[in-house]
């Protein structure tokens, strides 16, 4: 740990990283093989998940979401949010960053911690550690964690007092509460935390 730094763990999948347009892609391509497509139906992205919007049974949910990752892993072509290593690598150098993801390690072929760290390698993240957990909550009231960067879930972190950033999404637009803010963009989350914990001190480095 930095030592009197604030702790501030980032979410990854439609966070950091521009999961969805990955999701939407392979959600239509695995829906149109295996003709699951509805004629005339126009699609759009406002369901948070992927097989909801594409009406994947769910006794093939798991099918998906494998056979998905498993090219994500082969190409390794998702990208990150405009600006997002950026601000983070700012941010690294005065708080511990923890990236913090409920990724599923049987869809990742229980690899998922060398592939996210391959990723972030890949696109010149810095961080403190990558932790993967199904109980976001309990790992953060369990380490202290001061502020957490999200794209839903707020709810679960703001009823422990924890504060959230959400990154502005169809999803979660409508979601209120007095510790949680949205950021339009990453150079405007940086804005919010230069703000609220540093007194516009910090300078962000493009």
């Amino acid at each position: 740990m930095k030592k009197g730094k604030i702790k501030i763990a980032v979410d990854i999948d439609d966070c950091i990283c521009n999961t969805v347009d990955a999701d939407f892609s392979y959600g239509y391509y695995y829906a149109r093989e295996n003709g699951l497509l509805a004629e005339g139906k126009d699609y759009d992205n406002s369901y948070f998940d992927v097989t909801q919007t594409f009406n994947i049974p769910e006794d093939r949910v798991d099918d998906f979401h494998i056979k998905e990752k498993r090219i994500l892993m082969k190409r390794n072509n998702m990208f990150p949010s405009a600006f997002a290593s950026s601000v983070i690598n700012s941010l690294y150098q005065h708080c511990e960053i923890i990236f913090l993801t409920a990724r599923v390690d049987k869809y990742f072929q229980h690899k998922t911690l060398s592939f996210t760290k391959k990723w972030l390698k890949k696109f010149g993240f810095k961080y403190d550690r990558v932790v993967i957990s199904q109980d976001k909550q309990k790992f953060c009231v369990e380490n202290d964690i001061d502020l957490v960067i999200e794209d839903r879930n707020a709810k679960i972190f703001n009823d422990v007092g924890i504060p959230t950033i959400l990154m502005l999404k169809s999803y979660n637009h409508g979601y209120n509460n007095l510790l949680s803010t949205h950021a339009i963009n990453f150079i405007h989350l940086f804005d919010i935390i230069n703000k609220k914990y540093f007194n516009n001190e910090l300078e962000l480095k493009l």
